[in-house]
């Protein structure tokens, strides 16, 4: 197998690495900029047309410098043909131009941009110098570039007929400094100019002075580039001597076209948690839809019928703006950007501003506790009209109160923090490594490929039953919720009481799993780093499980607020973090045969036939979907659960699913020789291939780093469900202590006991494994079993309820005056569709796919992983599975059937007001 080596004389693959990771970031920093200008204004302004002229130079010139590394740039000259040194350097004069381009393009972006910030006519003559002297530098040092040697071998360096290529440079980098200088300057002096509270300017300062990271990184540049031209070791081999200042061209041509994509990236950054007010919203209405809004317009913001500034008594809560269209974006940015945190701005007078600025402006982190509506006037002139409520989740409130609820969690979450959540919860593609061996030894790689597709496309249908649920219903109750609601009243609140602990306990086993396969990869990087040294034992991943949970409760409690933005910042680090692994798997590690891949089966638990190993190996894909229903638990905090949940849950999926495959793929191809892998870490193979890929323990420790700080992460997402269900059981009075484990904190608005409880039972939970590493495994691989026996139960009432008509359409529910309510029993017909669902016969043939898919999977969770059966490999789920189902019905014959009577009712739907107006909602949503 071929294998690229880093080397002190071969640094053509970190050339290769960076060029095309700093190309991915600032691709995804336009679209977030260009995704976010287009869905508020339905068009691109001069600015977005500049970045984006910008960002295809940049496309080009890594282009350019990866053709350039590919004809050995990275390796000594001495080493390479006559026709690679003319490509190299064709390659390096056609990246130099290209790159200064850029550079010079998302120069005048920012310029465009300060040019809508300000009305004063002395900031717009200033900017207008700082334009020209741009114009002026970008066409002066593109034309001496172009004719940089004399032609007609332009690119030939070799040539003692060029321009003294150091004295050059350095002006172009000295002119280049100063602009950044002078553009960033003229913000921030127009930031200074605003009457507003010092926090809140200093914040402002901030975001601009950002754009100053080109000037360091453009600075540290021209310190290699010096250094390399005027080093006699280095300065003659134009191939290997210049490395890193190439590398720092790449970098300063990604800050650049970052830092100008940020001011319009930081409103989709506040998407993480939003308010009851949205841009999309208005639009929605039919309001704000001019595309003269792209060109300006006059803002005034009216209260009560009078006009008033902006102030923070009027608004609460930030604005949300839905991109689905680019929910990859936020990747680049927050990573690079996050620590600046989100800026609070107000308005110490109503003032002229652009169309482009109304978004800047209005998008800062504010607390509303009003709505507001649009109107538009005249001249494309728009109007926010400011009405006071009393609540600005009237509209969840309600939609909760039909299903008997009171809404007493706070709603933190919008789309992108559920968004965020619903993937660092499911973390397919750090999943299938942890548990890349499971489905290796029963199905080899072509097992691996074909079972992980399978369970994909399995996984897709029942999340899309499950949306059409919380659709219907979106409670933090979830499964047994559903199944009170769907089941023949004579069976409903047994099968639910079951079906909620099974809920439970598949939450708990999961918490269990993750803390402990954490744990597990801490104590793997540990032998990694430290082979020779540390000698791993039970205990130790018991302390660190208790450490891990510990971390999960500070979360969750102490900064429970924090938990949306917290979930934004995992969304970000699990997209680029799988960049950060993929990008230096492909480039370093082994090649593989994929003809082999795609072909070759294995059966290593020596199953009769390869078709019962594949189905066993299989197993190791599907946990790696587990967790897909976390968002469903926190449906009472999230702002238009009945719309939001269901897209997050399928765009979640979607994500991971694309990114799991691709790590997979990668893997299989770049793993090498598996027994020496397995020789080298038998517990976690994939740190042995990241170890072998970049021949360095330091890389593959990085490397690994990120796949345990995500998986870390995940089980906040854990124990946010698992609290979430335990808290929604107790509150309908399905637990022992109901009374306590149902109280939330007036402070917080978080389940604390719920939180306290559930992250105590998973601590018990770690004990056992101290004791006996087989009995632990058998408690916690309830985890599949308890979730998908859950899923299958509602699944089946579901396409029982589809099949025989007992559900209506809202348009239908609104002809006949029905209202819905959970906890019906004179009928079938009381229960009504939410605005997502599959229609007609697709969703019935959905919905018995699904069930087919779930029972495979719920039949197979219970088989172990070789055929000769050992109380060590036993395993245990469906002992464990049963004794659960067993204990919850006879504790419900016994006890629990005195006080749990289902969901229960804390307000009647006879009692709420606006009851029709709700219904004409539901119609209209189920309409779009």
């Amino acid at each position: 197998m071929n294998q690229v080596i880093i080397s002190d004389l071969n640094r053509t693959p970190i050339v290769q690495i960076l060029t095309w990771f700093t190309l991915v970031t600032s691709l995804l920093a336009f679209f977030t900029h260009a995704g976010i200008k287009f869905y508020v204004f339905r068009s691109l302004t001069i600015e977005s047309w500049l970045v984006l002229a910008a960002l295809v130079f940049c496309v080009a010139q890594s282009i350019a410098v990866s053709l350039q590394a590919h004809y050995g740039f990275g390796t000594p000259i001495a080493t390479l043909d006559g026709y690679q040194i003319e490509s190299n350097l064709k390659c390096e004069y056609a990246a130099m131009i290209l790159f200064i381009v850029s550079l010079g393009f998302s120069k005048l972006a920012v310029v465009a941009f300060v040019h809508q910030l300000t009305p004063s006519e002395l900031h717009r003559r200033i900017n207008f110098g700082v334009l020209a002297v741009i114009t002026l530098w970008l066409v002066c040092s593109v034309l001496v570039a172009a004719f940089e040697c004399r032609l007609p071998r332009p690119w030939d360096r070799t040539l003692d007929r060029c321009i003294d290529r150091l004295t050059w440079w350095n002006i172009v980098s000295c002119f280049n400094i100063v602009t950044e200088i002078a553009i960033v300057a003229l913000e921030l002096v127009i930031t200074a100019q605003l009457q507003i509270r010092r926090q809140r300017k200093a914040a402002v300062m901030t975001l601009f002075s950002c754009r100053l990271l080109v000037l360091v990184a453009a600075a540290i540049q021209l310190g290699f580039f010096n250094r390399e031209s005027t080093d006699a070791a280095l300065k003659d081999d134009l191939t290997l001597g210049y490395w890193r200042s190439t590398i720092c061209n790449q970098i300063v041509q990604c800050i650049a076209i970052v830092t100008t994509c940020l001011p319009y990236t930081k409103l989709f950054m506040e998407g993480f948690e939003s308010g009851l007010m949205r841009l999309d919203d208005l639009r929605r209405r039919g309001e704000h839809t001019s595309k003269d809004d792209s060109k300006g317009v006059t803002v005034r913001i009216l209260y009560e019928d009078q006009q008033v500034h902006l102030g923070w008594n009027v608004v609460h809560k930030p604005l949300f703006i839905y991109a689905a269209a680019v929910v990859l974006v936020p990747t680049a940015i927050r990573f690079l950007l996050y620590s600046f945190a989100l800026i609070s701005l107000s308005l110490s007078s109503s003032i002229r501003i652009t169309g482009p600025l109304i978004v800047f402006l209005l998008g800062f982190p504010c607390r509303v506790g009003d709505t507001m509506a649009s109107s538009t006037t005249k001249s494309g002139d728009v109007e926010l009209i400011v009405t006071p409520t009393q609540s600005t989740n009237k509209t969840d409130d309600l939609a909760l109160a039909r299903l008997g609820k009171k809404a007493v969690l706070k709603r933190r979450f919008g789309f992108l923090s559920i968004l965020g959540f619903s993937c660092t919860v499911l973390i397919t593609w750090e999943g299938s490594l942890v548990l890349f061996l499971v489905g290796f030894q029963n199905g080899g790689p072509a097992g691996v490929i074909y079972g992980y597709l399978t369970v994909w496309v399995g996984t897709v249908s029942v999340f899309m039953v499950l949306s059409e649920l919380v659709s219907m219903a979106p409670t933090s109750g979830g499964q047994y919720h559903w199944v009170s609601m769907l089941a023949p009243p004579s069976s409903a609140r047994l099968l639910s009481y079951i079906s909620g602990w099974l809920t439970l306990c598949g939450w708990l086993a999961s918490l269990g799993s993750g803390a402990f396969l954490t744990g597990g990869l801490i104590q793997g990087l540990l032998m990694l780093c430290q082979p020779d040294t540390y000698v791993p034992q039970n205990w130790h991943v018991t302390l660190l499980y208790w450490a891990i949970i510990a971390f999960c409760v500070f979360i969750n409690i102490a900064a429970g607020w924090l938990l949306p933005k917290f979930e934004g910042a995992l969304l970000v680090l699990h997209i680029l973090g799988f960049f950060a692994i993929l990008i230096p798997l492909l480039v370093l590690g082994p090649q593989g045969n994929a003809k082999e891949i795609f072909t070759t089966f294995v059966n290593m638990g020596g199953w009769q036939s390869q078709g019962l190993s594949f189905c066993v190996g299989i197993m190791g894909s599907v946990f790696a979907f587990v967790g897909g229903d976390g968002p469903i638990h926190l449906s009472e905090e999230i702002h238009n659960a009945q719309v939001v949940v269901p897209r997050s849950i399928m765009t979640g999926i979607a994500i991971n699913g694309s990114l799991g495959f691709a790590m997979i793929l990668t893997v299989l191809l770049r793993m090498g020789n598996l027994d020496e892998v397995l020789g080298e870490n038998p517990a976690f193979p994939f740190m042995a291939i990241f170890h072998r890929a970049v021949q360095s323990r330091s890389g593959a420790a990085v490397m690994a780093s990120i796949v345990m700080v995500l998986t870390i992460s995940a089980n906040v997402g854990f124990s946010a469900s698992t609290s979430r269900i335990c808290w929604a059981f107790a509150r309908d009075r399905g637990l022992p202590g109901w009374r306590t484990l149902s109280k939330v904190s007036d402070r917080t608005s978080i389940p604390v006991y719920a939180v306290a409880f559930t992250s105590f039972i998973a601590c018990l939970l770690a004990l056992v494994n101290i004791g006996s590493t087989i009995a632990f495994n058998g408690v916690i691989s309830v985890a599949i079993a308890g979730l998908f026996s859950s899923y299958l139960l509602t699944s089946s009432l579901l396409l029982y309820r589809r099949c025989t008509g007992a559900i209506l359409t809202p348009s239908e529910a609104f002809d006949t005056d029905t209202t819905f309510s959970s906890t019906t029993r004179d009928g079938m017909s009381r229960t009504v569709w939410g605005p997502w669902r599959l229609p007609g016969a697709i969703g019935i043939a959905n919905n018995v796919f699904a069930c087919a898919y779930l029972s495979f999977v719920f039949f197979f969770s219970f088989w172990p992983s070789f055929a000769a059966v050992t109380p060590a490999n036993m395993n245990w789920a469906v002992l464990v599975t049963s004794a659960i189902a067993g204990i919850s019905a006879i504790y419900y014959a016994v006890w629990a059937r005195k006080t749990y009577n289902g969901p229960v009712i804390e307000i009647d739907e006879r009692d709420l007001s606006g009851r029709v107006s709700v219904i004409e909602q539901r119609h209209e949503l189920g309409s779009t």
